[in-house]
């Protein structure tokens, strides 16, 4: 798991190689548009029409803290508790989102690095039936993800309410979006070899190429604007590159 950690890191060196050596870049430009079009549109009218209600939400729920200080702190800051709320979920909805609506330009762009990495064709091409079949797939995936990833979130929000152990949730928090961000770029390769169910058993048995290939994707998306324009298309090929050659015949 270790190896496999590192190795997907350095999988993120080499894909930049990749991409300069061979002009991928232009696998970047619709992408990268349509994209941030869609999250930024989403995210913002998010924000504006439920950042007070769901802070008020909240502060009601925590009414029980016994400290004067603390009622008025939540009072006066409700709109802004809304807005972290909202920006914890933004990140895991959206990035889930995001990985369904890029399904159709990753993949190609996935099937040319394997084609470059091992000379063979994956007997794919493209065509209206195929966008449909990878879009739905990828959406099917995010769904999935996005419930086990929120089930765990909520688990380690829960965690971080207890004293001393605090500290650790936003850590374990942004160790889970990133296992699962991998699981989604990783998927761009398998969706052309495994079953949506075949897919699951790999990364389980290769997590730490998960987390490994997650980890600087979700750190490219705190980069306003530019790390939703690379983030998708760098992670995809670094993906490909650590995963290519692990999966095997068994599936």
């Amino acid at each position: 798991m270790v190896l496999e950690f590192f190795s997907a890191l350095l999988a993120y060196l080499k894909g930049l190689g990749l991409i300069r050596s061979h002009h991928l870049t232009r696998y970047f430009i619709v992408p990268a548009i349509w994209s941030s079009l869609i999250l930024t549109t989403l995210f913002a009218a998010t924000l504006y029409f439920f950042a007070a209600p769901l802070g008020a939400l909240v502060a009601g729920w925590l009414t029980w803290i016994p400290w004067d200080a603390a009622d008025r702190f939540l009072a006066g800051h409700t709109i802004w508790i809304g807005g972290l709320l909202i920006g914890l979920l933004g990140i895991i909805v959206l990035k889930n989102l995001l990985m369904a609506i890029m399904s159709p330009f990753m993949s190609p762009l996935s099937q040319e690095v394997e084609q470059l990495l091992t000379g063979s064709d994956p007997e794919t091409s493209f065509s209206g039936n195929r966008l449909v079949y990878e879009f739905v797939r990828g959406l099917r995936l995010a769904v999935g993800n996005l419930f086990r990833e929120l089930a765990w979130t909520m688990l380690w929000l829960a965690l971080g309410l207890i004293p001393v152990l605090g500290w650790i949730a936003p850590v374990l928090i942004f160790l889970t979006q990133s296992y699962f961000a991998g699981f989604g770029n990783l998927d761009y390769t398998m969706e052309r070899h495994l079953s949506r169910r075949q897919s699951r058993q790999f990364i389980k048995e290769h997590r730490g190429m998960a987390l490994g290939n997650g980890i600087p994707f979700m750190l490219l998306l705190f980069v306003p604007v530019i790390g939703f324009m690379l983030a998708p298309p760098l992670a995809t090929v670094a993906g490909t590159i650590s995963s290519i050659r692990k999966i095997p015949a068994k599936y």
